[in-house]
């Protein structure tokens, strides 16, 4: 949310292009839903993969559509707070983008000049 709150659909760049056009893509927002066996294999990959890189042992039907759900289930139980958009936010990643287009604009200036 914090990405489009800072780059509507409709920003356009110093050249005067659209900000979110190919490759660029705009987020779209989600809603968790725990009975979404596509949702609950995210849960229980991502819950795996940080089991294993911490040594902690996971049951082995953790893979199991049934235990997916069901791990699916507890994670919706967490109460995530509400997004605030965040101004102050918002200008760090201006600032950070400007930073990287001045490092293209200047990689591409020096191209030319080898050419």
């Amino acid at each position: 949310r914090q990405l489009i709150y800072t780059y509507p659909l409709d920003t356009k760049t110093k050249e005067g292009a659209l900000f979110w056009q190919l490759p660029k893509r705009p987020p779209m927002e989600l809603t968790f839903d725990p009975n979404n066996i596509l949702h609950a294999s995210f849960v229980s990959a991502v819950a795996c993969l940080r089991a294993t890189i911490f040594d902690i042992p996971f049951p082995k039907d953790a893979r199991s559509e049934m235990k997916k759900l069901e791990l699916a289930k507890e994670a919706s139980q967490i109460k995530v707070p509400d997004f605030k958009p965040s101004d102050e936010k918002a200008k760090e990643m201006s600032s950070q983008l400007d930073k990287e287009g001045k490092k293209e604009g200047e990689v591409e200036e020096e191209k030319k000049e080898e050419e």
